[in-house]
């Protein structure tokens, strides 16, 4: 199998502080991506981003308690970029997995359909 077609594995870790005594500078030197939501001291911050982001601007201490979703992300290029996640509230998490279920009915139950189209299915009393 060619290189390029390969299955890869792209390990994902998530920790509320991922200091040295979490996780080993070595390993958390790995990750290409570094993703910062409010925090509550710059310390905090650098420890995400890298040391000396907040100081040049980027501190996610900063960001606003209410901003659901808003984060400082600092990709490969290596300057953190201010972004917007989607926020979804259990209710609305609760309605995609029945959206996505009722879906998957439909796509499994007729294998005629086409899994390249898009079908929207609204609530009713949704706009379309």
């Amino acid at each position: 199998m060619p290189a390029a077609a390969r299955p890869r594995i792209i390990p994902v870790e998530a920790t509320h502080r991922p200091s040295a005594d979490i996780i080993p500078t070595s390993l958390r030197d790995l990750f290409g991506y570094r993703w910062a939501f409010r925090c509550s001291t710059e310390a905090s911050s650098d420890t995400i981003l890298g040391h000396g982001w907040a100081n040049q601007g980027y501190s996610a201490t900063e960001i606003d308690p209410q901003a659901r979703g808003v984060s400082w992300l600092r990709a490969e290029d290596g300057i953190p970029r201010r972004v917007k996640a989607a926020y979804l509230t259990d209710q609305q998490i609760i309605e995609l997995a029945a959206w996505a279920a009722q879906a998957r009915a439909v796509h499994s139950a007729n294998p005629s359909v086409d899994a390249g189209n898009v079908v929207e299915l609204h609530k009713s009393g949704d706009a379309a």
